[in-house]
């Protein structure tokens, strides 16, 4: 199951959990803010996806011409690398992230909807944005530059989508949006700190599996790891009750990104 394929799956298993609220929540929802994720979160996702139909996939003549000494120093080692077995057992980690949220129907005191949609808006701002990097900015993965990995792998259209990484955003999104409910809910609770302390190990995990599998250099999975912690911090961050902190994902034609926003 790719990306695109996990990131649909669970966008759509996420709004569809049964609604049912036992108790008072720390969240505040706003209809403007729900339609301002939502949409940004959509229109970013629309974006990508048109994008990426323009792109054609690398050529051999390209492939060849690849050099090296045109990678940064510090990730040149990480040129030619294919490991077949640590790339399907980083979508192993990647499932448990980005399921994580679903613990949630386990426990005593939960918010069915309010989780839901929260999660909902994550999962399009991290899926989207990282789809729209991965449309818009064309960088070979580490095992095109040598041949170790299949002629037809380092000729397909993925081979030209390596920033940044989508494992590591999806996952550590989902697992610090986990880690940031899990302390809104349980402020108190004694496993906040192994809550945290799994969430970034997680993100860790996965981060170091995309390198080693030879799909991404490290820059591509620092910059996911970033982005999608943010994201997943950021979102229930900005509903709790009496917050005035937003978050909001931004795209001209020059540039994208996130702004913060914060009313003193």
């Amino acid at each position: 199951m790719n990306i695109k394929t996990s990131y649909l799956f669970f966008l759509i298993l996420c709004v569809t959990l049964p609604t049912k609220n036992l108790f008072a929540s720390p969240y505040e929802l706003s209809f403007n803010k729900e339609l301002a994720y939502l949409g940004i979160g959509t229109g970013i996702s629309i974006a990508a996806y048109i994008n990426e139909h323009d792109r054609n996939q690398p050529s051999l003549s390209e492939i060849n011409a690849l050099d090296k000494n045109d990678i940064p120093a510090f990730e040149r080692s990480i040129a030619g690398r294919w490991n077949q077995n640590m790339h399907t057992a980083s979508y192993v980690v990647l499932a448990a992230g980005t399921l994580a949220p679903l613990s949630f129907l386990f426990l005593d005191k939960k918010d069915h909807l309010t989780i839901s949609l929260l999660y909902a808006e994550t999962l399009l701002l991290s899926g989207g944005g990282t789809l729209l990097s991965k449309a818009y900015v064309t960088r070979f993965r580490p095992y095109v530059y040598g041949e170790n990995a299949p002629l037809d792998e380092r000729l397909s259209i993925d081979a030209k989508r390596s920033f940044f990484s989508g494992h590591a955003a999806i996952t550590s999104s989902g697992l610090f949006f986990t880690a940031t409910v899990f302390s809104d809910y349980y402020p108190d609770s004694r496993y906040n700190t192994p809550v945290w302390t799994s969430a970034i190990v997680g993100s860790l995990l996965v981060a170091g599996m995309r390198v080693a599998s030879g799909r991404h250099f490290p820059s591509d999975v620092v910059v996911g790891l970033i982005y999608g912690s943010i994201i997943g911090y950021a979102v229930p961050a900005s509903h709790r009750k009496k917050s005035n902190f937003l978050v909001i994902p931004y795209l001209d034609d020059q540039q994208s990104g996130l702004t913060f926003s914060k009313n003193f």
